[in-house]
């Protein structure tokens, strides 16, 4: 795994060089601000070659947007409450939080 512990640490990765930043996690496809200056689902697509040497969590996945859902920074209207635990945020993890409805 390339970060230990939850998200949030702002450390840059070392696989694409994406700033660890827990809200553009849960808001992967509609939060651009923060730490970075694309969503994460834009800044996978821009296809970033991964680092040799570099371990990844051995079930990450890019975002696939026919699986995942993810809130919508756009519509607090419509938004869970967020976790209390953050590592529940990974989206390609079976304990994802929003595999549980």
């Amino acid at each position: 795994m390339v970060f230990v512990g939850p998200p949030g640490t702002l450390k840059s990765c070392p696989v694409c060089d994406w700033r660890d930043d827990a809200a553009q996690l849960e808001f992967a496809t509609t939060l651009a601000e923060g730490a970075n200056g694309l969503t994460l689902f834009e800044a996978q697509r821009s296809g970033a070659p991964p680092a040799p040497g570099v371990e990844r969590d051995e079930e990450w996945r890019p975002i696939d947007m026919a699986v995942d859902e993810f809130e919508d920074v756009h519509e607090p209207d419509a938004r869970r409450a967020p976790p209390g635990d953050a590592t529940v945020l990974y989206y390609w993890r079976p304990t994802y939080w929003r595999l549980a409805k």
